[in-house]
């Protein structure tokens, strides 16, 4: 039974008269607060085991990964937390389970990347499989929308092969016939083909964006373009948003997703700042601080100086208080990957 706490005092020590497992604070996920559990606690707490709920399992991860973020939790702490999910059923579970996973995988390099991508198809590649690579009789919207994140984090957080290799596959089988793919598998193998991407495909999204079946075609070919590995092809992408060829409402969104290209993002950044007043005399007013959202996930420092020193000499007037926090965001991503990329990977391999 859940035992409630008025909470008025700088501290509080609780007495659990009788013996427990395990301890859960914000039973039913309902407090506007964050927990950080102790290593020993959060050892003890099953999420496999049925006693929490959905949201309680997500609430669990959501906290677990701002200590990580805060420096209070070691980021293999997390990798070893996160292989409880083996079991784990509910999409947005899964959703923000696979964001950190990924997050995590941005500070790796070599062997603790190969590591890192291990223990992701280890967690991902079953619960793919139970669930299936196209619907089934009886599957719900949030099982449909559970397999595209399932196909994303396994193809491209993990690496797997087989995973791409069948990506692919569903993707050619949308060219020929779009009706015969499941929309939320369709938008997962877009961007599964767009991650290792050729040239040649890089064409087929272009015309398929230009010429798409609806609406929600042409956002998901143009949206996947920032997506693709080369040089040669961000710069393709980014010439696009300013020659005319994309919409000026859609321009600095596309922007701010070739910031956020693992590869590429420090390219786009540079373009952004090498035509800075282009940018501010073309684009929506309201729309430049959105897109410096990107800039968040530049968190090499070298890159992330150049941001911060660029915009001590540059003002967004229309989103002062917005860009101030994507640049304190940055901030906080450029102290977790200085104070993890070596622990883990030494951790992890």
């Amino acid at each position: 039974e859940p035992h409630r706490v008025l909470l008025e005092d700088g501290s509080t020590d609780i007495v659990v008269e009788s013996p427990v497992e395990s301890v859960i604070v914000n039973a039913g996920g309902h407090g506007f607060y964050r927990v950080r559990y102790s290593p020993e606690l959060l050892a003890k707490i099953d999420v496999a085991g049925g006693d929490l709920s959905a949201i309680e399992r997500y609430m669990l991860v959501d906290d677990v990964w701002a200590s990580v973020v805060a420096g209070d939790t070691a980021a293999s702490e997390f990798v070893t937390f996160a292989r409880g999910f083996s079991e784990e059923t509910d999409a947005e579970v899964w959703g923000q389970l696979t964001s950190c996973l990924a997050a995590l995988d941005r500070l790796l390099e070599g062997e603790g990347r190969g590591a890192m991508r291990s223990v992701v198809r280890d967690l991902v590649g079953p619960a793919l499989d139970r669930i299936g690579w196209e619907p089934s009789e009886g599957q719900t919207s949030r099982d449909l929308e559970l397999r595209g994140t399932l196909i994303r984090a396994l193809a491209i957080t993990g690496n797997d092969q087989n995973a791409r290799d069948r990506a692919r596959g569903l993707h050619a089988r949308y060219l020929e016939d779009p009706g015969s793919i499941d929309a939320n598998v369709a938008a997962a193998v877009t961007g599964v083909v767009a991650n290792r991407g050729s040239d040649a495909d890089y064409d087929t999204f272009f015309q398929r964006f230009k010429s798409p079946l609806d609406p929600q075609e042409e956002q998901r070919y143009l949206r996947t373009l920032v997506g693709f590995p080369s040089s040669e092809q961000m710069s393709r992408t980014l010439s696009m948003t300013l020659s005319g060829e994309i919409r000026t409402q859609d321009a600095p969104y596309l922007l701010a997703g070739c910031m956020v290209n693992r590869e590429n993002g420090p390219q786009a950044w540079a373009f952004i700042k090498a035509n800075w007043d282009t940018i501010n005399e073309v684009f929506p007013s309201n729309s430049i601080v959105r897109m410096l959202s990107g800039v968040r996930s530049l968190s090499r420092p070298e890159i992330a100086d150049e941001v911060l020193g660029f915009f001590e000499e540059h003002e967004v007037p229309q989103g002062a208080l917005t860009l101030s926090q994507h640049l304190e965001r940055l901030r906080i991503n450029v102290a977790l990957r200085e104070r993890e990329s070596e622990r883990l990977a030494a951790a992890l391999t």
